[in-house]
């Protein structure tokens, strides 16, 4: 069995981690801004809906990354994939205006593409 022996993504999933916890917060906030200014004609419950749609998208998607940065040494394969699945859906929420949610997506994709990249040893089962 194959282990990794970079600790690049569990630093690039702490910082992703630090980076996002605020931004969720900004994002709950700019998307419901962003709902009430719009012209759609939305229910005050579904533009609410929304909004925690995104925050949770957020919050959630940092948490997995950062719990699977965790395990980057000994699964990289799977770690490295959810990684860069939970980078891209934080910049799928970039919907809501927030700009910043550019830096914790970045970082998530970074340390996935680390987690492929690292150098791998042979262990011992």
């Amino acid at each position: 069995m194959k282990k990794g022996t970079s600790s690049k993504p569990l630093r690039y999933g702490i910082i992703g981690l630090i980076t996002a916890l605020p931004n969720a917060l900004f994002t709950l906030l700019s998307s419901t801004f962003i709902l009430e200014m719009s012209d759609t004609v939305m229910s005050d419950d579904l533009k609410t809906e929304q909004s925690l749609f995104y925050f949770k998208l957020v919050l959630w998607s940092a948490v997995i990354g950062f719990l699977f940065s965790l395990i980057s040494k000994r699964f990289y394969r799977i770690a490295g994939f959810v990684m860069l699945l939970c980078g891209l859906l934080i910049l799928i929420s970039i919907v809501t205006a927030n700009v910043f949610l550019i830096f914790p997506a970045i970082f998530f994709i970074i340390g996935g593409t680390y987690c492929f990249t690292q150098e791998k040893i042979n262990t011992k089962q």
